[in-house]
C-alpha cells in the first residue's frame, strides 16, 4: 500500500465478549470451555511425542536476568527483555553475546522498555518504549534509528509487507482501536474497532497480564487474540482483513460491563488467557476461578481435548505454559536461584 494514502478499515457488527452475531458465529468452529475442561485427557511426557529442549542461559556478571518480561527468538538468537530493564542477546545455545543499548536519554537509549519484536528480513530488533519512540537495532546490537511513537502498552509484529500490526491494550476503557496496521513512520493503513469498553475506575484495568501475546505468525497469516476475549482472529496482510477464526463458548467469562470491576471479580471468572497454534494443535491457556492456569490442547483434526501436564522443573507444580512462540516452537522458562533462567522449548508432534 502507498504510505501517502491512508486506508482505514473499520470492523463492525460484532462484539468479542459474547455478543457476536449468532448468524456469523454459526459458521465458526466453536470450542465450549466447560466441555474442554470436563473432557480433556491428561497429556504428560510419557504419553506424547513431545520434544522438549532446555537451554540454560549463560550466567555472567554482565548477563544477569532478574526476570524475563519479553522474549524473541530468531534463527540464531534469543533476545530477552529483563525486569531491570535490560535487553540481552544470547545465542541459540544460551551463550551470552551482549547487552543491547542502555537506559538513558541519548540516541538509541531507552527509558521504559515494554516489549521486543524483530524483522527477520532486515535482521533488525525493535524495542517498544511505552510513551516513547520505537528504537531499531541490528542483530549486532548497533542502533539504527528511531521510529514512530507509541501511546500505550502496545505489542507489535511485522506482516509480510513490512507493516506493523499494533495491538493496543485496553487500559482506560475508552480506547477506540484494539488493533491497527501502521508504517514505521507512523502512517495508519488499517484500524479495527475495540469492543472492550468500560467505565474506568481505580483498579478497572486489570488487563495487563504478564507474558500475554496478542499476535503471532502462523503459516502465511497472523493470528490475533484480544486479551480475555473469546474469539480468535486471522489477519491476512494481502487483503488487510481481520476475520474470525474460531471462538470459545465461555459463559463463565466477563462481559463488557464487568471490566469496570474486573479486579474485584477476576477470581470468580473463567478467562481465555492466551492462545498458541501449530500445524496440529490449538493451545489455549485457561484461567479458572481462583486464578488457576491450565493449558489445554485441541486436536485440529479429531477435535480431541488434552490437558497439557508437562513438568519442566524440580517443582512438580511447575508445568509448561506457552508464553511465546517462534514458528512451531512454544517457549517457556524456568527461574533459578543461583543461575540465570533456563529457556524451555516445546514441539508436540503427536499423542
Amino acid at each position: 500500500m502507498n504510505s501517502s494514502k491512508w486506508i482505514f478499515i473499520v470492523v463492525s457488527g460484532f462484539i468479542l465478549l459474547g455478543a457476536y452475531s449468532c448468524t456469523k458465529r454459526s459458521s465458526l468452529k466453536e470450542y465450549p470451555i466447560a466441555h474442554i475442561i470436563a473432557n480433556a485427557k491428561e497429556m504428560s511426557l510419557d504419553k506424547s511425542n513431545a520434544q522438549i529442549e532446555h537451554i540454560q542461559l549463560e550466567t555472567t556478571q554482565e548477563s544477569l536476568v532478574a526476570d524475563i518480561m519479553d522474549l524473541v527468538m530468531t534463527e540464531e538468537y534469543i533476545f530477552i527483555l529483563t525486569s531491570t530493564p535490560k535487553i540481552l542477546q544470547f545465542a541459540q545455545d544460551g551463550k551470552f553475546i551482549r547487552e543491547i543499548s542502555m537506559q538513558g536519554n541519548g540516541p538509541g537509549e531507552y527509558n521504559y522498555a515494554y516489549s521486543l519484536f524483530v524483522n527477520q528480513q532486515n535482521q533488525s530488533l525493535y524495542l517498544n518504549q511505552m510513551y516513547g519512540k520505537i528504537l531499531e537495532f541490528d542483530f549486532d546490537g548497533i542502533f539504527k534509528e528511531a521510529h514512530k511513537e507509541t501511546a500505550s502498552m502496545s505489542k507489535f509484529i511485522f506482516d509480510s509487507e513490512n507493516n506493523l500490526l499494533e495491538s493496543i491494550l485496553p487500559l482506560m476503557g475508552n480506547e477506540t482501536t484494539k488493533l491497527q496496521v501502521v508504517k514505521l513512520d507512523g502512517d495508519t493503513l488499517a484500524r479495527f474497532n475495540n469492543h472492550v469498553k468500560f467505565k474506568y475506575v481505580q483498579g478497572a484495568s486489570g488487563l495487563s497480564y504478564g507474558h500475554y501475546k496478542p499476535l503471532f505468525h502462523f503459516e502465511d497469516k497472523i493470528i490475533y487474540h484480544q486479551i480475555s476475549t473469546d474469539t480468535v482472529f486471522t489477519y491476512d496482510p494481502q487483503s488487510s482483513k481481520l476475520d474470525p477464526r474460531y471462538y470459545f463458548n465461555n459463559p463463565g467469562g466477563p462481559d463488557v460491563d464487568d471490566y469496570t470491576n474486573f479486579i474485584k471479580r477476576a477470581q470468580e471468572l473463567t478467562l481465555i488467557y492466551d492462545v498458541s497454534e501449530d500445524s496440529n494443535y490449538i493451545y489455549v491457556t485457561i484461567i479458572t476461578p481462583g486464578w488457576k492456569k491450565n493449558v489445554y490442547m485441541i486436536d485440529k483434526i479429531s477435535g480431541e481435548y488434552y490437558l497439557l501436564n508437562l513438568v519442566i522443573s524440580n517443582d512438580p507444580e511447575r508445568t509448561f505454559l506457552p508464553k511465546w512462540q517462534y514458528k512451531e516452537l512454544l517457549i517457556d522458562y524456568v527461574s533459578k536461584e543461583e543461575t540465570n533462567p533456563e529457556i524451555v522449548t516445546l514441539r508436540v508432534t503427536g499423542i
